[in-house]
């Protein structure tokens, strides 16, 4: 078995934390999400208040490309460009 080195970690944690709260100090959560929460039991707020659809983090509209292009191009999170995929 291959170890990865233990920095690589913390820098995911590092990611996850930082985008966690950029994702709940967003204030564009569109309308419909917002009346959703609560009424239909596929929405939630979670305790530490991100907002989820059927267990998955929704994501304001205000994030969404930002969020897609930090995590898609980045090598631990993403894939390397087309020709490696």
């Amino acid at each position: 078995m291959i170890m990865l080195p233990e920095e690589l970690f913390r820098e995911i944690v590092v990611i996850e934390n930082e985008l966690e709260w950029r994702i709940k100090e967003a204030t564009d959560i569109e309308p419909e999400v917002e009346r959703m929460i609560g009424k239909d039991e596929c929405f939630q707020q979670n305790d530490i208040s991100l907002i989820t659809f059927q267990g998955k983090i929704y994501i304001p509209p205000s994030l969404r490309e930002t969020i897609l292009i930090e995590h898609h191009n980045n090598i631990l999170t993403g894939h390397l460009k087309v020709k490696r995929t």
